[in-house]
């Protein structure tokens, strides 16, 4: 399950790369940067097949609760460099998906902290002088490319499956 998790979060890591080329007005390749953010997204991937497969295994109480903490801890390395602006999106939208018995309001309140930060972050994708092709696909594209790492990371801030 986390070998299979750590390989779908590389999978996701691949567009999110070319999106990253896409919006960058002087875009430069770095097999070195690739790999930072396909393991960093391998990662949090992983951390939520952990989850998963203690939740769904019916792992004890201690074992479980150990899993999420390495499976939150994981998120962390997905959010390095620039990434860094999508990680309040991320973690407000995985808490206001992974608790349903929270109160409404807190998990609304959550939801429009992911909204409003994406939002900024993607009142930075036209500056700089990106042709305006290239930066209305990354504003399209990014709340697109954010769902999969707030699903994934909703598992281990999850207390249940």
């Amino acid at each position: 399950m986390v070998a299979v998790a750590f390989l779908l979060g590389v999978a996701v890591a691949i567009p999110a790369r070319a999106w990253m080329r896409l919006i960058s007005p002087d875009p430069e390749f770095s097999w070195g940067g690739t790999l930072m953010i396909a393991v960093g997204f391998g990662l949090l991937f992983a951390g939520a097949g952990l989850c998963f497969a203690a939740y769904r295994r019916g792992w004890s109480r201690r074992a479980t609760r150990l899993a999420r903490v390495v499976g939150c801890v994981l998120i962390l390395p997905a959010f390095g460099g620039a990434g860094l602006l999508a990680f309040p999106s991320v973690l407000a939208g995985g808490l206001a998906l992974a608790h349903p018995r929270w109160p409404r309001v807190l998990r609304l309140a959550l939801a429009v902290l992911a909204a409003g930060a994406a939002l900024a972050t993607i009142g930075t994708i036209p500056g700089g002088g990106l042709h305006p092709v290239r930066a209305t696909i990354g504003i399209v594209l990014y709340p697109v490319l954010l769902w999969p790492l707030i699903l994934a990371a909703r598992i281990p801030l999850s207390p249940r499956p």
